[in-house]
């Protein structure tokens, strides 16, 4: 669901339409406002990098890299959507519903817990419990004018911007 540090193993990169080259000739797809083809701007706030070595995973729907959210110089993870293709076997209705319910989980995976009617489900430490210290938090997603989760008015792809996690469930 969000990005992870890759653990030691050589991910092969091969190109593909929906993610820019880096080549000087090709404009960045990404933002579209960077001169730096290997660092787009995304949301008008974060470079990505588009080094093989800042790639942290990918899987059928997305990719995710390393950025740096240019206020802060904090370093994040850019969970980039891969564009509707015929080899990505889902509709844009569908990419968008998963999208928002990810937007959604990991929102509620930030809220404090709450003791459940089913005692069964609950323990004492979970009342102690920090959500940011147990989950990886989301910094920002791109949004429509009213702020709900959608494509980035910009140039169309979805993003998800979390802190990079340290661990992998791998």
């Amino acid at each position: 669901m969000g990005c992870l540090q890759a653990s030691g193993h050589q991910v092969e990169k091969t190109p593909r339409q929906d993610m820019p080259s880096g080549g000087a000739s090709s404009p960045p797809k990404y933002g579209g406002r960077d001169a730096d083809p290997d660092k787009p701007i995304v949301m008008g706030k974060y470079k990505m990098s588009m080094n093989k070595s800042d790639l942290l995973g990918e899987g059928s729907s997305s990719i995710c890299r390393k950025g740096i959210d240019m206020e802060t110089g904090q370093e994040v993870a850019i969970k980039v959507y891969k564009l509707a293709t015929k080899s990505v076997n889902s509709s844009e209705e569908i990419r968008l519903q998963k999208f928002k319910r990810q937007i959604q989980v990991l929102k509620m995976l930030q809220e404090a817990f709450v003791v459940p009617k089913d005692q069964t489900l609950w323990h004492p430490d979970l009342a102690k419990a920090t959500p940011s210290k147990l989950f990886m938090m989301l910094l920002d997603y791109s949004k429509d004018d009213k702020g709900e989760p959608s494509p980035d008015p910009t140039d169309g792809v979805m993003y998800v911007i979390t802190e990079v996690a340290q661990y992998s469930l791998k």
